[in-house]
């Protein structure tokens, strides 16, 4: 297996960071993805690590929530 690492980050306004810590590593537990993900109310900063179909499906699930959505 091929292993695609990606690294990222946004600023962006995180309301209940604590919440999404728990939903980021359970999602990351699903797709097997190892690496490090730090919240805060500022934002996202993100380095992940697995197959290509788990890093994508990472990223749609991001996007599919505004705050994480586009530019």
């Amino acid at each position: 297996m091929n292993i695609v690492n990606i690294a990222a980050y946004k600023f962006v306004e995180i309301d209940e960071p604590e919440m999404w810590q728990s939903i980021l590593k359970e999602k990351c537990n699903q797709l097997e993805l190892k690496g490090t993900i730090i919240l805060s109310r500022e934002g996202i900063n993100l380095t992940l690590a697995g197959s290509r179909d788990s890093i994508d499906n990472m990223v749609r699930f991001l996007e599919t929530d505004e705050s994480f959505a586009g530019k």
